[in-house]
Order: C-alpha cells, then structure tokens, then sequence
C-alpha cells in the first residue's frame, strides 16, 4: 500500500475525525462513509445519500457534519 494510499484509507479518516472531534468536544453520534467512492457522482455514494436522507427527513440527531477532505 503507498504511503498516498494509507494516509487516505477510512480507517486514518476516521481516526483523524475522531481526534478532531474530541479536540474540539464533539460527540460522534453517526458516521456516513463511501469506502472505495470517489468522484461527484451522488449516485455511486450510499453514504452520501443516505446522510442527505437524513437530514431532509428530520432523522438527522447532529448540528455538526465533520468531512474528512
């Protein structure tokens, strides 16, 4: 795996969101993740969609969205 390659993998995001998160006194109460997606497609991104469902339909318990970009 490069270097590119383990710096971008969920599992880094996720830990770099976490460390945010508690940095800046967040609680992660859901995550939306798209693992091997890329691009601007929405139709290719569960992820995306089912946090923009969320939020449209009142089922989103957050004030905060943290993207990992």
């Amino acid at each position: 795996m490069s270097i590119d390659r383990q710096t971008y993998s969920i599992e880094n995001q996720r830990d770099a969101i976490e460390v945010y998160a508690d940095l800046m006194g967040y609680d992660i109460v859901a995550t939306y993740e798209d693992a091997g997606r890329s691009g601007l497609n929405i139709e290719r991104r569960p992820g995306l969609r089912r946090l923009l469902e969320d939020v449209e339909n009142g089922q989103a318990d957050f004030e905060t969205v943290v993207v990992y970009d």
